[in-house]
């Protein structure tokens, strides 16, 4: 083996300092998600400005969608990531080249079968979430072409999150960095230029996707630790199953939180097609806004697994609170332009005067609880990276019915401040529950080894 490559190109955190290494590996995650985010907000920019806020609207339509559908394989993917993070850390080469090698096969199946199922399906869906029928072709065109690139999308977050459970948070960075200035160069020239309406700002992201997929891969390839030999193809039905037991159900988790954002989602379809745009250019904002949280749950997520591998839980509890510190910090600073100026953030989308003023319903209240979305993405993933992924699941759907709840309760007289409370509602509910849980499976892992 060249030393070389395993140790220039993947990063042991169950050695240094628990919240350097948090934060070392948090930073390239971060900028690659406000990156990654770039694909969503550039957009919206250009369609909502160089088309028009109903075309905005179709684009939006399909966001509650595809989280449901890309939601639940993307979150196998990370799930499937959590045994090579445990083997790494463990130190344990030859069952990490298994493991990825057995993923890898239940990636291909299951991406496979979704895909069928998803473009057969897809009118029926837009149908039943009462997609506006002005806009409904636009949103069934874009959809369809996001659903034929599923395997570039997949395949793409599968080799991230391979490069992330082995330290590696810089690769994703540089790839997320090159396919956003592809992704703007496509869009202008397809949707500007070309006129290709919708449709172009969807080929403009799956081309992107594809630069992204082979950056990481070709990196991939690299490492020699990973390096696959034929043997390691073959079927290990326990490995399958511990692969099965972590993916699945942050998968149903994802697919189950999905759920509670279409029933949004179809509330607000039902207000009519200003609404739709509104919310679909405030939930562009608020997501550019929840990227530090969800860079902190990756780097938490990577730190837990490797050292729960290495059997180190102290650190493990000693991150977790770095990190809680970290992002409550970091979402209350981050907070305040939502709260003091949505009427200049979301004007960068929309054109519409009343579309504008209604955006102030949704943003200052989601920055006034984003810290609690923080929290959220700390400790769910701590618990998943040490192996835990079942009562995390169950998050997504205590999650669910707090959406649920509180848009049958608030959504009539409240319109989008309600929606915008449920949203909230469903973040702190999940927070809290996976905080106690957490120092609970904290403590009896600890008390079991020791």
């Amino acid at each position: 083996m060249k030393k070389n490559n395993s140790n220039d190109l993947v990063k042991d955190m169950t050695v240094g300092t628990p919240w350097k290494q948090i934060i070392k590996f948090f930073l390239p995650l971060f900028l690659g998600n406000i990156f990654q985010q770039l694909y969503g907000v550039v957009d919206t920019i250009i369609v909502g400005k160089g088309i028009n806020d109903k075309a905005l609207a179709a684009v939006g339509a399909t966001g509650a969608i595809q989280f449901f559908i890309f939601g639940f394989i993307v979150g196998i993917t990370g799930g499937l990531a959590i045994p090579m993070a445990n083997a790494f850390g463990a130190k344990d080469y030859k069952r990490l080249r298994k493991t990825i090698a057995m993923a890898t096969g239940i990636v291909t199946v299951l991406t496979t079968i979704l895909y069928i199922i998803s473009l057969f399906y897809a009118r029926k869906l837009l149908i039943q979430m009462h997609t506006p029928l002005d806009i409904f072709d636009d949103t069934l065109s874009y959809l369809k072409i996001t659903l034929w690139g599923m395997g570039i999308i997949v395949f793409y977050n599968f080799t991230a999150f391979l490069l992330r459970a082995l330290g590696d948070s810089r690769t994703p960075l540089i790839a997320m960095i090159i396919a956003s200035f592809i992704n703007i160069f496509l869009d202008i020239l397809f949707v500007v230029v070309i006129k290709m309406g919708v449709d172009g700002a969807a080929y403009a992201t799956l081309i992107a996707q594809i630069f992204s997929l082979v950056f990481c891969f070709i990196r991939l390839r690299k490492i020699d630790i990973i390096r696959i030999e034929r043997d390691d193809w073959k079927i290990d039905l326990p490995i399958i199953k511990s692969l099965l037991k972590t993916g699945l159900p942050v998968g149903l988790m994802n697919s189950v939180t999905a759920i509670g954002v279409m029933v949004l989602q179809y509330f607000v379809n039902g207000m009519g097609t200003p609404y739709a745009a509104t919310y679909s250019a405030s939930m562009r904002i608020v997501g550019l806004f929840e990227e530090p949280a969800a860079a902190i749950g990756l780097a938490v997520s990577t730190f837990s697994g490797q050292n729960y591998g290495a059997k180190k839980y102290d650190r493990i509890k000693q991150g977790v609170i770095s990190a809680l510190i970290i992002t409550f910090v970091m979402n209350v600073i981050i907070g305040l332009p939502l709260i003091l100026f949505p009427k200049q953030l979301i004007s960068i989308m929309l054109s519409d005067p009343y579309n504008i003023e209604l955006a102030k319903q949704i943003l200052p209240v989601a920055g006034a609880f984003l810290w609690s979305f923080g929290f959220l993405f700390v400790v769910r993933p701590a618990s998943q990276g040490m192996g835990f992924t079942l009562v995390p699941m169950t998050s997504g759907i205590l999650e669910l019915f707090t959406r649920v709840f509180a848009i049958s309760m608030l959504g009539s007289s409240l319109g989008l401040l309600g929606v915008a409370i449920a949203e909230v509602s469903a973040w702190t509910a999940a927070q809290i529950m996976l905080m106690v849980y957490f120092f609970y499976v904290y403590n009896k892992v600890k008390k079991e080894t020791f």
